[in-house]
């Protein structure tokens, strides 16, 4: 009778240990998709302030080349517009 105990003890035993390292397992693989996801995040972030950026310095570019009167920034927004 114990060693049936004692076998369905130990099953028991593997199981829980089976169970606590599958959880683990999942936990770590959530941390790294957590993290995947918050560079994705990081990286839209980026390119946002670039777009923004971008959009502003041609702006002031166009400004500048409609401005009447040539001033010593035209060549400035000429080259920059160039590039």
């Amino acid at each position: 009778m114990k060693d049936k105990k004692g076998a369905k003890d130990a099953k028991l035993n593997d199981r829980k240990l089976a169970k606590l390292r599958a959880e683990k397992m999942l936990k770590k693989e959530l941390k790294h998709e957590l993290k995947e996801a918050e560079a994705t995040i990081s990286a839209k972030k980026v390119e946002n302030f670039k777009t923004e950026i971008l959009t502003k310095v041609f702006y002031i570019y166009f400004k500048v080349l409609k401005y009447p009167k040539p001033s010593k920034f035209f060549g400035v927004a000429m080259n920059g517009i160039l590039k």
